[in-house]
Protein backbone atom coordinates (compact mmCIF):
# COMPACT_ATOMS: atom_id res chain seq x y z
CA UNK A 1 0.00 0.00 0.00
CA UNK A 2 1.53 3.27 -1.10
CA UNK A 3 0.23 6.77 -0.66
CA UNK A 4 1.55 10.25 -1.22
CA UNK A 5 0.90 11.23 2.39
CA UNK A 6 3.57 12.29 4.84
CA UNK A 7 3.07 12.17 8.58
CA UNK A 8 5.42 13.60 11.17
CA UNK A 9 4.70 12.84 14.80
CA UNK A 10 6.01 14.58 17.87
CA UNK A 11 5.27 13.68 21.44
CA UNK A 12 5.68 14.78 25.02
CA UNK A 13 6.95 11.28 25.83
CA UNK A 14 10.34 11.38 27.47
CA UNK A 15 11.11 7.75 26.60
CA UNK A 16 11.36 6.15 23.15
CA UNK A 17 9.13 3.15 24.02
CA UNK A 18 6.36 5.46 25.21
CA UNK A 19 6.69 7.54 22.06
CA UNK A 20 6.38 4.43 19.88
CA UNK A 21 3.21 3.22 21.58
CA UNK A 22 1.73 6.73 21.89
CA UNK A 23 2.26 7.17 18.15
CA UNK A 24 0.77 3.75 17.32
CA UNK A 25 -2.32 4.45 19.42
CA UNK A 26 -2.80 7.87 17.83
CA UNK A 27 -2.14 6.63 14.30
CA UNK A 28 -4.56 3.73 14.62
CA UNK A 29 -7.31 5.87 16.18
CA UNK A 30 -6.92 8.36 13.34
CA UNK A 31 -6.55 5.89 10.45
CA UNK A 32 -8.38 2.67 11.27
CA UNK A 33 -11.49 3.72 9.31
CA UNK A 34 -9.30 4.08 6.19
CA UNK A 35 -7.91 0.55 6.58
CA UNK A 36 -10.78 -1.71 7.70
CA UNK A 37 -9.12 -4.74 6.12
CA UNK A 38 -5.96 -4.50 8.24
CA UNK A 39 -5.75 -7.18 10.92
CA UNK A 40 -1.95 -7.22 11.40
CA UNK A 41 0.58 -4.42 11.77
CA UNK A 42 4.17 -5.25 10.80
CA UNK A 43 6.58 -3.29 12.98
CA UNK A 44 10.33 -3.34 12.37
CA UNK A 45 12.32 -2.26 15.45
CA UNK A 46 16.06 -1.74 15.65
CA UNK A 47 16.59 -3.90 18.78
CA UNK A 48 18.03 -0.87 20.53
CA UNK A 49 18.18 -0.62 24.28
CA UNK A 50 14.86 1.24 24.49
CA UNK A 51 12.85 -1.50 22.77
CA UNK A 52 14.54 -4.65 24.02
CA UNK A 53 12.20 -7.46 25.02
CA UNK A 54 13.30 -7.17 28.65
CA UNK A 55 11.88 -3.64 28.78
CA UNK A 56 8.69 -4.79 30.44
CA UNK A 57 6.87 -1.45 30.27
CA UNK A 58 7.33 -1.36 26.50
CA UNK A 59 6.14 -4.95 26.05
CA UNK A 60 3.21 -4.36 28.41
CA UNK A 61 2.09 -1.30 26.45
CA UNK A 62 2.47 -3.07 23.10
CA UNK A 63 0.40 -6.03 24.33
CA UNK A 64 -2.21 -3.63 25.71
CA UNK A 65 -2.38 -1.80 22.36
CA UNK A 66 -2.74 -5.11 20.53
CA UNK A 67 -5.57 -6.25 22.78
CA UNK A 68 -7.38 -2.90 22.77
CA UNK A 69 -7.16 -2.50 19.00
CA UNK A 70 -7.77 -6.15 18.12
CA UNK A 71 -4.68 -6.08 15.90
CA UNK A 72 -1.98 -8.71 15.69
CA UNK A 73 1.46 -7.12 15.94
CA UNK A 74 4.15 -8.76 13.82
CA UNK A 75 7.19 -7.28 15.53
CA UNK A 76 10.65 -7.73 14.03
CA UNK A 77 13.79 -6.90 15.96
CA UNK A 78 12.50 -8.23 19.29
CA UNK A 79 13.69 -11.53 20.70
CA UNK A 80 11.50 -14.55 19.96
CA UNK A 81 10.20 -14.94 23.53
CA UNK A 82 8.81 -11.41 23.48
CA UNK A 83 7.35 -11.88 19.98
CA UNK A 84 5.31 -14.81 21.29
CA UNK A 85 3.90 -12.53 24.00
CA UNK A 86 3.06 -9.85 21.44
CA UNK A 87 1.19 -12.35 19.28
CA UNK A 88 -1.56 -12.82 21.89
Amino acid sequence: MQTDELAIYMSQSAETPDFIVDWLEHWWATNQADYPEIKTLAIDLDSGSATRSDRTQFIKRMVSFSRDSGLVLDVKGVRRDATEVLSC
